[in-house]
């Protein structure tokens, strides 16, 4: 996964994701396992803007949809659970980050990112050898 340039990619090839769709992808990987309901996503990814629920609908059918290519496997689709009524979760495994006091400050922005991006990728690879 690289935020920057809003590719994923896998076994399966590689995935250029709409920014908005990157944002969800991130956001949810910082929240691991965590339910995340709509009203947030909203605010922490929309803050200023007037958008209906189907935009973060749209973003999560899209994720499913581009993971699982990338992936290779449809099974990618499951990384994202719906909760009705709650919200929802991210049920990848995610590494531990590097550790921080290693990190300058102005690589710890950088070295957090890498961090998602090795997990996700660890998360896919798991999923993978799992079958």
């Amino acid at each position: 996964m690289d935020p920057h340039s809003g590719v994923v990619s896998g076994p399966g090839g590689r995935e250029t994701l709409d920014p908005k769709v990157m944002d969800v992808l991130v956001f949810m990987t910082r929240h691991a396992g965590e339910v995340v309901s709509r009203d947030e996503l909203l605010a922490q990814l929309w803050p200023h803007a007037i958008v209906t629920d189907d935009v973060v609908t749209r973003c999560f059918y899209v994720l499913r949809t581009q993971l699982s290519h990338a992936g290779g496997d449809p099974r990618y689709r499951t990384l994202f659970e719906t909760l009705r009524k709650r919200g929802y979760r991210f049920n990848g495994e995610i590494g531990s980050p590097m550790p921080h006091a290693a990190a300058t400050p102005n690589r710890t922005a950088g070295l957090r990112i890498m961090a998602i991006a090795i997990a996700i990728v660890a998360a896919v690879a798991l999923l993978v050898l799992a079958g």
